[in-house]
């Protein structure tokens, strides 16, 4: 640990999930919260290097970084002090560098709650996909899994490594043991669409605040239709091949709309789901399956009602 700073105050971290709610629950719903202090977009930076530095080379100076953090100095708050950010469980698409990640923050933070929202392995595929899309890539969901040009491509095993970023029981039983079983809460996406209101409690629990509080519903899109995909695609795929030295064309531009409304998101999950299922390699469905059972018995909980294939 660095000499220059002590531990940071905080009382738990938000391991974000990548496409599991994260942005709601920053933007919205945890800090709406009267008891939460939540710290998140101010170290944005800071976390997205996790996965584009040599850690493995240079850790100490990783955290003699992290421990610069001008806040890492302000006193304790009578409420209760999350920090919370995506880069904490890898690379939304690749997985990259998550167990590493894991280890340099439990040094980081030392002893600490924490929890993690977590969702059907096939829907995180395409909700991965779909953002790919969003931010400039022109790949069809086929191609993006199937083609070597993709890039999440492992040439060595010949597949994409969003089918292993999908899978959540050993991302989870590694976290249990740097924390414990005990201070690590794994709640469900699922849930969360469900019944808003019931998900709400367990978590607050676990923090210790108001459980009777639940956070107001968010206005964010649930993500692109298929038709509104082939648009930005054909959009993405135009500004690449635009000279564009200004820089006034940028492949990163989000269409002007709300996406699809709350009515039409189960099927747009739905599709999704299927979709990602009729593209996976031959040996993804079993690992699928077998990856969800384990999660159904480390929660104790038949996820075969929430659509998980069992």
């Amino acid at each position: 640990m660095s000499s220059r700073r002590s531990r940071p105050i905080y009382d738990a971290l938000h391991l974000g999930r990548s496409k599991c709610a994260s942005t709601y629950l920053q933007r919205t719903a945890l800090t709406a919260h009267p008891e939460i202090d939540l710290f998140f977009e101010e170290h944005k930076d800071l976390f997205h290097e996790y996965w584009n530095y040599d850690f493995g080379t240079e850790p100490g100076d990783f955290l003699d970084r992290l421990y610069a953090c001008p806040h890492w100095d302000r006193k304790p708050s009578s409420r209760v002090r999350i920090f919370s950010h995506e880069s904490l469980t890898g690379h939304m698409a690749t997985g990259r560098d998550a167990r590493l990640i894991a280890d340099l923050t439990v040094r980081a933070f030392g002893p600490i709650k924490a929890f993690m929202i977590v969702r059907e392995p096939y829907a995180y595929v395409y909700s991965v996909w779909n953002q790919y899309v969003q931010e400039g890539g022109v790949l069809s969901f086929e191609d993006y899994l199937t083609n070597p040009s993709s890039p999440t491509w492992n040439r060595t095993a010949q597949t994409s490594m969003v089918w292993r970023t999908a899978m959540n029981t050993d991302l989870i039983l590694y976290w249990r043991g740097l924390l414990g079983v005990e201070n690590l809460l794994v709640l469900l996406l699922e849930d969360l669409l469900r019944d808003s209101a019931g998900f709400w409690k367990p978590l607050f629990d676990f923090l210790g605040v108001d459980s009777a509080f639940v956070p107001p519903a968010t206005s964010e899109r649930v993500g692109y239709s298929l038709p509104l995909l082939k648009v930005k695609r054909r959009l993405n795929r135009f500004m690449q091949t635009q000279h564009n030295p200004s820089g006034l064309l940028s492949s990163r531009v989000h269409l002007a709309v709300r996406g699809l409304g709350r009515k039409y998101a189960p099927f747009v999950r739905s599709r999704g789901r299927l979709d990602a299922r009729i593209h996976a390699p031959s040996a993804v469905p079993g690992a699928v399956r077998d990856d969800n059972r384990r999660l159904s018995e480390l929660l104790q909980r038949d996820l075969g009602e929430l659509g998980y294939e069992l």
